[in-house]
């Protein structure tokens, strides 16, 4: 009798730890979503002001600072895409490591589908086929041309490829190129 009551605890424990892990993640996504929400708001800014980048001088040639944009609000900008940056990194490795927690789950426990959304069901709750079809992201961007040496042919993208999603942007919020200049600015160390 002991033994079954072993059992049954163990069971409940690892199905709280897989609810705990999903708790966390759930948490980690929206903060993720936030960040993103938030860097995408202040990229703005920095863009309403004459489309100043992470890099702009803000002072003149003569040293003194530029008249054609507030330089306290594109600094405190800056800084703020800084932190949030450094935030969004964070969060990005947190993710990782809950991800890897995930799929441990899953590898104990083969009897379970541990599904995108994060529930854990039996193999006979599979999503059908339609309802996977619609999970599908719609493309907002399809590549015409590939510099030579370039990123994206290092990253081994091909003329005629669709794009769905880069970094934060995707097609419910794209608006134009800058949005993907932004993220890419942004994101990628040592680029200007």
């Amino acid at each position: 009798m002991a033994i079954l009551v072993f059992i049954v605890q163990a069971v409940n424990t690892n199905s709280d730890n897989f609810n705990s892990i999903k708790l966390k993640y759930d948490g980690l996504v929206d903060e993720k979503n936030r960040i993103e929400k938030k860097l995408s708001e202040l990229s703005e800014i920095l863009r309403q002001n004459g489309n100043v980048g992470m890099d702009t001088p803000l002072v003149d040639d003569e040293g003194y600072p530029r008249s054609d944009i507030d330089v306290a609000l594109i600094r405190i900008t800056r800084n703020n895409i800084y932190c949030l940056n450094t935030d969004h990194k964070q969060i990005m490795l947190e993710l990782e490591s809950v991800l890897h927690e995930i799929h441990e789950y899953a590898r104990q426990n083969p009897s379970k589908n541990v599904l995108t959304d994060g529930n854990a069901c039996s193999s006979e709750n599979k999503l059908s086929e339609d309802q996977s079809a619609q999970i599908v992201k719609k493309p907002f961007l399809k590549i015409d041309q590939i510099s030579p040496n370039s990123i994206a042919e290092q990253a081994d993208l091909k003329v005629g490829d669709r794009i769905v999603q880069f970094g934060s942007v995707s097609a419910d919020n794209f608006n134009s190129l800058q949005d993907i200049s932004t993220v890419f600015r942004n994101t990628s160390p040592g680029v200007s």
